[in-house]
C-alpha cells in the first residue's frame, strides 16, 4: 500500500512523527548501504506494476556503488527505474548527501535505510 501512494494511487504510505496518520512521502531514500543487484530486480518489479511514474512532487534517489550501478544498467534495470523517476547516486553514503538530493522542501522521508 506505501508504494501504491508514490505512484499517484491511494493507500496509507506510513505513520508521520510521533504516530500521527500521514499519506504524503516527499523524498524516497532507498540504499545505505547501496542496493544490491537483487534489491535493483525488486525496484523494478515494484515500478514495474503498471502504475505509471512516480507522482511528480515525490523524489526517488537510489544509491548503489558503480560495479553494482554498471551490472543494473546491462540487466536493463536503470532506464527502466529511470523511466519511473528514480535517481541515481553512486559510490556515496545518504548521510553524507543533502540538498538538492534531499530537497530541502522535504518533511517526510521513506527510506530502507537503517543509518539515514
Amino acid at each position: 500500500a506505501a508504494w501504491c501512494q508514490l505512484d499517484g494511487g491511494s493507500g496509507d504510505a506510513g505513520r508521520g512523527a510521533g504516530g500521527s496518520a500521514s499519506t504524503r512521502v516527499d523524498c524516497v531514500a532507498l540504499g545505505n548501504p547501496h542496493l544490491s543487484l537483487e534489491e535493483c530486480a525488486t525496484l523494478v518489479a515494484l515500478c514495474s506494476d503498471g502504475g505509471g511514474p512516480k507522482h511528480p512532487d515525490v523524489v526517488v534517489m537510489a544509491t548503489l556503488g558503480r560495479e553494482i550501478y554498471s551490472q543494473a544498467e546491462a540487466a536493463g534495470y536503470v532506464e527502466l527505474l529511470q523511466s519511473f523517476g528514480v535517481e541515481f547516486v553512486t559510490d556515496t553514503c545518504w548521510c553524507m548527501l543533502t540538498e538538492p538530493v534531499v530537497p530541502p522542501t522535504s518533511k517526510t522521508l521513506l527510506t530502507n535505510s537503517g543509518k539515514y
